[in-house]
């Protein structure tokens, strides 16, 4: 700029000579020297500002004059982040495993703080997730864990043994509010430690079960868990293996559930038995308005009546 504004001066020197050589033209030569000397002047030192500021200035100032100021990117891995990393490793050293990949990445991202925890399509074997979990209930952890509302390890291949594992680790979060576990091999002995949870969590009010492999006996545990936990507001046990007596035992223990506004229990082995049972319910439930029953081949004409 500064040498285009030089040469704009040099070449208004011909301008005023033949000013001067021409009295009587448009312009006079005051008047060319007068405006040559302010071209030059102002294209020089309206931009040394911004030049002495350095190349960085010049791009960022019309952001900040805009109202939108930068800010840092925060780092890739947070202190709370290689904390967990580097607790998972140990005890992936000390179990003697190799540590699980997947989880390092979860690790080095996830925010317990935000208030979920989704391990969902993590398949885990037994001294993998014993791991994760001494990690995630490692003392240094547990201010950050105490805002974790919801956990989530759908589609993980879960079996009973390392769902014990996983249920025992929920029952420590005193904000708990959503548990889903849709999609596994979870059983029977698996709801042992959910009847557990229903009883003791008093901030529980989502329970999701669907796909897995209960039965009846796994119902009946349920059951007893749901009759003593008066706020649950969801409980979705789709696609399992309940027949007439465990819907049954659990249509009896929602009775005394004033606030459940979501029952899924599509694609299960109950018949026209249980649909009565759940017929008591609907008509002695203000709260239920969502009943799934699709998928139910033993019904028959006589339990849709």
């Amino acid at each position: 700029v500064i040498i285009f504004s030089s040469c704009s001066f040099v070449l208004s020197f011909p301008l005023c000579f033949h000013s001067f050589a021409h009295p009587r033209s448009f312009v006079s030569p005051p008047f060319t020297l007068t405006v040559s000397l302010y071209h030059c002047v102002a294209l020089s030192f309206l931009p040394l500002p911004t030049l002495l500021a350095g190349p960085d200035a010049r791009h960022t100032a019309p952001l900040e004059m805009a109202g939108s100021p930068t800010t840092p990117s925060p780092p890739l891995c947070g202190a709370l982040n290689k904390a967990m990393v580097g607790t998972f490793v140990g005890h992936c050293e000390s179990l003697g495993v190799a540590p699980n990949p997947q989880v390092l990445r979860w690790l080095r991202k996830v925010k317990p703080q935000l208030g979920a925890l989704n391990f969902s399509h993590i398949a885990l074997p037994t001294p993998q997730l014993l791991a994760l979990l001494a990690t995630l209930g490692a003392p240094a952890f547990q201010a950050q864990l105490s805002f974790v509302h919801t956990i989530s390890y759908n589609f993980g291949d879960l079996d009973d043994d390392r769902g014990l594992l996983l249920l025992q680790f929920s029952k420590a979060l005193p904000a708990l509010a959503t548990l889903e576990l849709f999609g596994n091999h979870l059983g029977d002995r698996s709801c042992g430690v959910v009847r557990e949870l229903l009883l003791q969590c008093e901030t529980l009010l989502r329970l999701k079960l669907g796909d897995n492999e209960i039965g009846d006996a796994g119902a009946v545990l349920l059951s007893q868990g749901l009759a003593g936990n008066p706020r649950l507001l969801q409980l979705h046990l789709g696609s399992n293996r309940i027949g007439d007596h465990g819907i049954t035992f659990l249509a009896q223990a929602l009775l005394s559930n004033h606030t459940l506004t979501s029952l899924g229990l599509r694609d299960n082995a109950f018949g026209a038995a249980g649909v009565a049972a759940l017929a008591q319910l609907l008509r002695c439930s203000s709260s239920l308005t969502d009943l799934q029953l699709k998928g139910l081949p033993g019904v028959g004409p006589h339990g849709a009546a």
